[in-house]
């Protein structure tokens, strides 16, 4: 072990997550892991609002999801849970992909997302995300046309030529007639990201992990957020909004009510359980659509 990671304690780790059951590496052990992160790490990028710069360094991300009990975005997340995943003896290769975003109904760059790719020891690959928000609970495997229906939704990776598609079953919001949907008998499933199977190093992310700090054609520069998954639904923080989910019926019932300014602190404190080093400035701006599909460097 080199001396960064010894910094590092995965039994520290696997408390924060409150997770107590078996590390096998196998799918049930990682099923359960995926699950107990997403319900207990939230997906956020009030760093980017709080004047805290995020940088990708493995102790710097340890400290302030273990540490501090914050969230991260998914550079930090799925790296770092990455590193739990090899310590407990999984095989796991960082990949990237492109987000299919809600707001603009179009891709995003290259490397706008981060995923993980497992491969058990029987050989099957398995597809596994804490950080991407309102993507599947489940670890999903890496098989075309596979249906997996879960508390969240129904989800699904499709084989499209060179690239996988990860979409899901009619999910709320979206029309038929979208870009990039795939209507069938009434159903619709909808592209949330597309990715290939190349491995990727951690640095290969580091210039898009800039972009989404600043580029206004990003969500996380644009909209301050932070959301976690419940057992049966989702709470979400967004700008001067709290969204509330409740999973019933295969169907994902929303209400939202306005936020103060000065609630949005013990908000935080309360729901999430931590407390931003500085003031939060909160942000609920348009997504710029003409440089969404660009490469940072492009810029």
């Amino acid at each position: 072990m080199s001396k960064m990671t010894d910094k590092l304690d995965v039994m520290a780790y696997l408390e924060r997550i409150n997770y107590k059951g078996p590390c096998e590496p196998n799918i049930d052990c990682l099923r359960q892991l995926h699950v107990a992160h997403l319900t207990s790490v939230p997906f956020e990028n009030l760093s980017i609002h709080c004047g805290e710069g995020i940088v990708l360094d493995l102790l710097l991300v340890y400290d302030k999801v273990v540490r501090r009990h914050r969230g991260g975005f998914c550079y930090e997340l799925n790296r770092l849970f990455a590193w739990l995943l090899e310590q407990l003896g999984f095989h796991v290769i960082l990949i990237s992909a492109s987000v299919f975003h809600l707001y603009t109904r179009r891709y995003g760059p290259p490397e706008d997302h981060m995923l993980l790719l497992v491969t058990l020891s029987s050989g099957l690959h398995v597809l596994a995300d804490v950080g991407f928000g309102s993507g599947f609970r489940l670890p999903l495997f890496l098989e075309d046309g596979r249906r997996d229906a879960q508390v969240n939704g129904t989800f699904r990776l499709r084989l499209d030529s060179a690239m996988w598609l990860m979409e899901q079953l009619n999910f709320t919001g979206m029309e038929p007639n979208t870009p990039g949907c795939v209507p069938k008998n009434g159903d619709v499933w909808v592209p949330r990201f597309k990715f290939n199977l190349t491995e990727k190093c951690w640095g290969d992310f580091s210039a898009m992990s800039i972009y989404q700090q600043v580029s206004p054609a990003s969500l996380c520069c644009c909209k301050s957020l932070c959301s976690k998954h419940l057992p049966n639904g989702a709470i979400t923080y967004m700008g001067w909004r709290v969204i509330s989910t409740i999973y019933e019926d295969g169907k994902a019932r929303k209400t939202t009510r306005q936020i103060l300014e000065e609630e949005i602190p013990a908000f935080l404190k309360d729901t999430f359980g931590f407390t931003l080093p500085n003031k939060l400035i909160p942000r609920d701006e348009p997504i710029q659509e003409n440089c969404s599909n660009q490469h940072p460097l492009q810029h």
